[in-house]
């Protein structure tokens, strides 16, 4: 047995049926078969010289410990709902017939590559003869094996298309890449889905594995990655070296010199655990009336106010106590040696990590004109759950209408892998006319 931690399920079990006599030589499967109220557990386990989710039937319909379970000559009928995209690899003990509503999708005895092209929430019907060893059924999903191709010659392309007619801001990205593929698909994202900035830039190469400047330079040649010297150089205008020196081993005190410290002073920030499914125009028309236009979560008002109160002067926080800085537009306006002085002040606070840089903003734009973006369409699965899961919401049709899904706090955050799985949901998203910015 396999460790159960090793892979999602990927697929819901609906129903099945009682076992009928059937030669699949000769006959087709009983698809009408009376159903059963028993139900198999599926086990991570290998099957056929690799792992999958199995369903042992023999097991299922032994009936005690004492019998064996074998029916040779019988088959069984079963249901199952996908969970998430890619290639649902399969095997099987005996003959197998897969159909998706009227659509036959397999016939025979499973291959040792046999698959089939899924996506979420595709209902198979499935008949599994008894073989002449074995009856159990296996499954499990594979991204496909294009995806990085897909990226460089499908999404790419797309992307320096919509480069070609920006209709927004300048995009800063802080990111240590330690999930490249992510950050790649997630800047995308924004740009099929969100609006398309005039510059993009990235932060935190030295941070990075060696690897990873060849992979981004690839999949982002339009990006411009800023080297630590020239945060350094921007940042020590307003503050002395000590600053960036502690910048770098705290991320989220990085993030803040990134963003209000240097240059461009009108832009957008976003985190690469996110993905962005529509369009952003709303929040970038409010950003130009407003200072601050950013995405919320639950009020850490008094969070905030221990951290940073002494140091403004305890402000009401009653408009800033959800700020979060994964996703935020901002024109900076404050003076920066003020701003830079303040960050220096609060030093000996960095144990509150994420604390310190999200009360820091709340503190700073308290009394400024500034606009909280709903809840319900800047979705955090961390506090409200998401439908289906990480890989089981169904982002290509997208039907909570969210505009954002962002995996922050501490949750499970999309691997590489998981990322380029869903990569044709959130980048070949069909979006309804006149979305787009």
């Amino acid at each position: 047995m396999g460790d159960l931690n090793s892979a999602d399920l990927p697929f819901d079990l609906l129903h099945c049926s009682w076992p009928f006599p059937w030669t699949p030589d000769s006959n087709t499967p009983l698809w009408a078969a009376q159903p059963t109220h028993l139900r198999p557990a599926p086990d991570w386990c290998q099957f056929g010289g690799h792992d999958y989710w199995t369903l042992d039937w023999g097991e299922l319909f032994r009936g005690g410990d004492r019998y064996l379970g074998t029916m040779p000559g019988f088959g069984v009928i079963f249901q199952v709902r996908i969970q998430t995209a890619g290639q649902f690899a399969f095997t099987s003990g005996g003959h197998c017939e897969i159909r998706r509503g009227p659509e036959e999708l397999y016939r025979g005895l499973p291959l040792p590559d046999a698959a089939v092209a899924v996506a979420p929430g595709d209902i198979l019907q499935i008949a599994v003869a008894h073989g002449p060893d074995d009856w159990r059924f296996g499954g499990r999903i594979e991204p496909t094996g294009k995806a990085g191709t897909d990226l460089a010659n499908v999404y790419l392309p797309r992307v320096l298309e919509r480069l070609l007619h920006p209709d927004g801001p300048p995009l800063k990205v802080f990111t240590d890449a330690r999930n490249p593929m992510r950050t790649v698909i997630s800047i995308y994202s924004m740009i099929l889905n969100g609006y398309s900035p005039k510059h993009v830039y990235i932060y935190g190469s030295y941070q990075w594995k060696p690897f990873v400047n060849t992979l981004l330079g690839k999949f982002l040649p339009f990006a411009t990655p800023v080297l630590f010297s020239g945060i350094e150089e921007q940042v020590t205008r307003f503050a002395p070296g000590i600053l960036t020196e502690t910048a770098k081993d705290h991320w989220y005190l990085m993030k803040s010199c990134v963003s209000l410290l240097c240059e461009p002073s009108v832009f957008c920030m976003m985190d690469d655990d996110l993905f962005i499914l529509d369009s952003v125009a709303t929040p970038q028309a409010l950003a130009g009336e407003r200072d601050f236009v950013f995405v919320p979560e639950r009020d850490n008002s008094l969070l905030y106010g221990s951290i940073w109160g002494s140091e403004f002067d305890h402000p009401s926080l009653a408009a800033t106590g959800r700020v979060n800085t994964a996703l935020y537009w901002l024109n900076m306006q404050k003076d920066r040696k003020e701003v830079a002085d303040r960050m220096v002040r609060g030093l000996g606070k960095l144990e509150n990590k994420w604390a310190w840089e999200q009360g820091f903003y709340a503190h700073l734009f308290a009394g400024d004109k500034l606009h909280e973006l709903p809840a319900a369409s800047y979705w955090y699965p961390f506090f409200c759950g998401l439908p289906g899961g990480m890989a089981g919401y169904d982002y290509a049709n997208n039907p909570c209408g969210f505009t954002m899904v962002h995996f922050g706090g501490d949750v499970e955050k999309p691997s590489d892998a998981t990322a380029l799985q869903l990569m044709p949901q959130i980048l070949g998203r069909k979006l309804p006319r006149g979305s787009r910015p």
